[in-house]
């Protein structure tokens, strides 16, 4: 598929509303881990061994990347295909 320039770009990068240039670092790791809301009974953010909290309220993932920025803030009741059991 290619976007107005022509440029080819992926169907989950369309979905997102970007060209594969406008997306940022972080956009594009949670796209490449299938990051989602999570359904009912499946997995959630918050209880996945890459889940931190940072300032006792900005919830970040170790896998996205971490930063003091809002770009890498996750929702904790989303999930990705990267979930991890807490041991």
């Amino acid at each position: 598929m290619k976007d107005l320039f022509g440029v080819e770009i992926t169907e989950k990068e369309y979905l997102a509303g970007g060209k594969p240039r406008s997306l940022s670092v972080y956009q594009r790791r949670q796209l490449g881990m299938d990051y989602r809301k999570a359904k009912e009974g499946e997995e959630q953010c918050g209880e996945c061994s890459q889940h931190i909290v940072m300032a006792g309220a900005y919830h970040k993932c170790k896998l996205i990347g971490v930063s003091r920025s809002e770009a890498t803030d996750i929702r904790v009741r989303h999930t990705c295909d990267r979930w991890e059991e807490i041991l």
